[in-house]
């Protein structure tokens, strides 16, 4: 491994697990054993990462509210946050590496969409991602994206270009389409961004868009993945 740049075959080991419906149960509960195994994962010399979709507004809200709920400390070492945007040190809440678009691809990007009648939401560089602009070119009457306005109304406003240029870059840009119109927006996007990764999200519905394809995720020393 070069500058710190991960690359299989060197190092150390490195065990990732995904975090909502994975890690974290459907009942917002990590369950004991998967905790333990982690704990021996990392006494065994393994580095345990955690990747997620999640800002770091909304993964540090889940860790407060399982430690009200007296569940011990995760034994994380890392943390991908943004669909991959982030690398964070979980340790100490410290950001190892964070990618961004430029601000030339946003303005491109929110072009297409707005021609394509796509409904999206511009978010903030990390570690600020929690905060974005939205678009609504098509009724969301009781979907996805109304349901998340309303969740972070407080950190949301209609985008405007005034307010992209007041709003010091973007992290990602995330469409919600309709459940039955996933795989097709998905592919749309690929075609029409190439030089951007296009991630279809958990969710069917969900397309996210975010830095270079050819961005390396970078870890502070040398490791080796393990499936």
């Amino acid at each position: 491994m070069k500058n710190g740049i991960l690359s299989p075959g060197a190092g150390k080991g490195i065990f990732v697990v995904d975090f909502d419906g994975t890690l974290l149960r459907d009942d917002k509960k990590v369950a004991g054993e998967d905790s333990r195994a982690l704990a021996t994962l990392r006494q065994n010399g393994i580095i345990t990462v955690v990747a997620t979709g999640r800002s770091l507004y909304s993964f540090r809200k889940i860790m407060n509210e399982l430690e009200r709920d007296s569940q011990p400390r995760l034994p994380l070492d890392y943390v991908i946050l943004s669909t991959g945007a982030g690398i964070m040190d979980f340790s100490n809440n410290s950001f190892l590496q964070s990618r961004s678009l430029a601000g030339e691809d946003i303005v491109e990007i929110s072009r297409v969409l707005d021609e394509a009648g796509l409904n999206y939401m511009v978010h903030r560089r990390i570690p600020e991602t929690h905060y974005f602009l939205y678009r609504l070119n098509r009724s969301s009457s009781g979907s996805d994206f109304s349901n998340r306005l309303e969740l972070y109304r407080e950190f949301s406003e209609p985008f405007t270009f005034e307010r992209l240029s007041a709003f010091g870059g973007a992290t990602e840009i995330l469409v919600i389409a309709r459940e039955d119109q996933g795989e097709d927006v998905t592919s749309f996007l690929t075609e029409k961004f190439k030089n951007n990764s296009v991630i279809r999200a958990t969710s069917p519905w969900t397309t996210v868009l975010s830095g270079s394809k050819s961005s390396p995720l970078v870890f502070p020393k040398a490791v080796q993945f393990h499936g």
